[in-house]
């Protein structure tokens, strides 16, 4: 089956926008299945680090007060952000639900997104959680 989902942050930060295609396999013949995905990302936050920018490196004792500003600012998108590294990332992911009905299900879940070393970096990003799932369509299996 295929997939349309989008991850929004709150805090005006990095989102995801992913289609992609999923696997499923229901276990045992009963209402516990696994899923087995992998997508595409479009990612509308940083890529690299502004000029890349380097923590390590301090500023001259001469800096001026425009120098420091832009330090100190680099700095905190430095520690508050993470460069994926590419505005395109893919996306595997993993999980485990149960059928609570025949459009409902619970799910517990993990994807990475990475960039594969395509891009300039390549941190990747791991996520683990719960989710609730309404299913349309006529049937959940």
């Amino acid at each position: 089956m295929f997939y349309v989902k989008g991850q929004f942050n709150t805090d005006d930060r990095t989102n995801f926008y992913t289609i992609g295609a999923e696997w499923r396999k229901h276990l045992f013949h009963t209402k516990f299945y696994g899923d087995f995905g992998v997508g595409g990302s479009y990612v509308d936050g940083l890529n690299t680090y502004p000029d890349d920018f380097n923590p390590n490196v301090p500023l001259p004792a001469n800096a001026t007060p425009a120098q420091i500003q832009r330090f100190q600012s680099d700095l905190h998108v430095y520690n508050n952000r993470k460069a994926m590294g590419s505005d395109f990332v893919f996306n595997p992911n993993f999980t485990l639900g149960y059928d609570l009905t025949q459009h409902v299900a619970i799910e517990a879940a993990w994807e990475h997104y990475s960039n594969a070393g395509l891009g300039g970096r390549n941190p990747g990003l791991d996520n683990f959680g719960g989710r609730v799932v309404y299913k349309f369509g006529k049937s959940a299996q």
